[in-house]
């Protein structure tokens, strides 16, 4: 009997060996080739034990037996991310709609909470959105599904107004928010003057919008460059390319346009637009070169009651250039008196052989004797006395009259004073300030 029971123990205990070894032996296995195909832990359940183990009590089994090394536990799935992996967007995410970003072009604009840039529309009014259909493909509007909240920084009135299909959109100082389709990474701007109608907002709400230029149709004057809400535009003559002359009173009466950002050109406007910065640090919109300046008794879009004035404020064309009439003006010679000039003092004269409202001077005449032309219909300066008017010639120019008469140059005079076609051929004359040939 004691023999018996020696040898039922030895066996016992043999097994229970085999077991030990063989259950760590399969969990390391099973372990080494799971976690290299998953890369996840597998724990082997009591099933996986080879039936061999089943005849062992289940009392006689260690419980250390089953338990698995900790170090075969694959580390990459359980490390959590360091804190230079958290991008700044998840604060914007976990509740503020919108927040401001400083970029290099355009500064501290405000952003939504995706940290994508956000625009104002000119076609909207505050509280209503005009972008819709294919717009909004282009343009998607900063939707909310609860009240919108501000970052640090944002000084602007941040509200909603509910859209036509019932989806509330963001406003910023009562306008509609909205992203441009081609922003895809935070500090894009790509549509800052798309179509010169959309902007980024400043902090405060105010649109990064540039002064424009633009072009309208006056009834008399026909095509003429306006601001962008439509109020005309002036230069003045006694201006220089780069240079304003205006200053104190003058600008009380000729207020100059101007911009906090590069100005554009819009629609049919084929003028350089510029600008310079004036001497109290502030900038001036420039057309060809030349600033541009509203008149003040100008108080609607549409009004040009600044064109002609004091013969030396003009409208702009299209092209920059400005609707500047012929002049007639009045110049002291030395020994003829008070005599009719042009507007850059060059002396004017008359021929015997015209008569009022013909010009019989053609041919090799005119080589001679070139007209005063004008584009637009002339006028009389200072103390012109004379009635000042225009014919179309067979050329279709148009050549400036006095007292009904076309008006000359003399090829030989090459500076304001002269006066060498004086009684020439005993036909041509200059004339007084009646527009009276002087001489005859």
């Amino acid at each position: 009997m004691v023999y018996k029971y020696v040898r039922r123990r030895y066996r016992d205990g043999l097994l229970m060996l085999l077991f030990g070894l063989t259950a760590v032996v399969f969990a390391a296995c099973s372990n080494s080739e799971d976690a290299t195909a998953t890369g996840a832990t597998v724990r082997p359940t009591a099933t996986t034990v080879p039936s061999t183990a089943t005849a062992v009590s289940p009392t006689a089994v260690s419980p250390t037996a089953t338990t698995l090394p900790t170090a075969t536990m694959p580390a990459v799935a359980t490390t959590p991310p360091t804190p230079t992996e958290t991008p700044v967007a998840m604060e914007a995410e976990q509740g503020v709609t919108v927040d401001v970003r400083a970029t290099g072009a355009f500064g501290e604009i405000l952003i939504g909470p995706n940290r994508l840039t956000l625009y104002i529309f000119d076609r909207d009014i505050e509280g209503v959105s005009n972008c819709a259909g294919g717009c909004l493909n282009a343009w998607p509007p900063l939707l909310v599904d609860k009240e919108p909240a501000l970052g640090d920084g944002v000084t602007a009135t941040i509200g909603t107004i509910t859209r036509g299909d019932g989806s509330t959109q963001v406003t910023v100082n009562g306008f509609p928010a909205y992203y441009w389709q081609g922003d895809t990474e935070e500090g894009d701007t790509g549509g800052q003057g798309v179509n010169n109608a959309w902007w980024v907002f400043n902090p405060d709400g105010t649109p990064q919008r540039p002064a424009k230029v633009a072009m309208a149709t006056d009834d008399g004057l026909g095509g003429i460059l306006v601001d962008g809400s439509g109020r005309t535009l002036y230069i003045y003559d006694r201006d220089t390319e780069g240079v304003s002359n205006c200053s104190g009173g003058c600008l009380g009466a000729w207020p100059p346009l101007l911009t906090e950002y590069p100005p554009v050109a819009v629609g049919d406007v084929t003028a350089a637009v510029g600008s310079i910065t004036r001497s109290d640090g502030t900038v001036q919109v420039t057309v060809n070169g030349f600033p541009a300046y509203y008149w003040q008794s100008d108080v609607a879009a549409g009004d040009t009651l600044g064109h002609a004035r004091g013969g030396v404020w003009w409208v702009f064309n299209p092209n920059g250039t400005p609707q500047r009439p012929a002049k007639v003006a009045l110049a002291e010679h030395p020994t003829l008196g008070n005599i009719l000039v042009d507007g850059a003092g060059l002396t004017l004269y008359l021929f015997d052989n015209d008569t009022p409202g013909v010009s019989n001077c053609s041919g090799g005449c005119l080589n001679n004797w070139p007209p005063l032309l004008t584009g637009y219909p002339p006028i009389a300066v200072g103390d012109v006395t004379a009635s000042i008017g225009s014919i179309a010639r067979n050329d279709d120019t148009v050549q400036v009259t006095v007292n009904g008469l076309p008006a000359y140059y003399w090829v030989g005079d090459g500076a304001p004073g002269d006066a060498g076609g004086q009684a020439i051929g005993g036909v041509w004359w200059v004339m007084s300030a009646s527009g009276a040939a002087v001489g005859n």
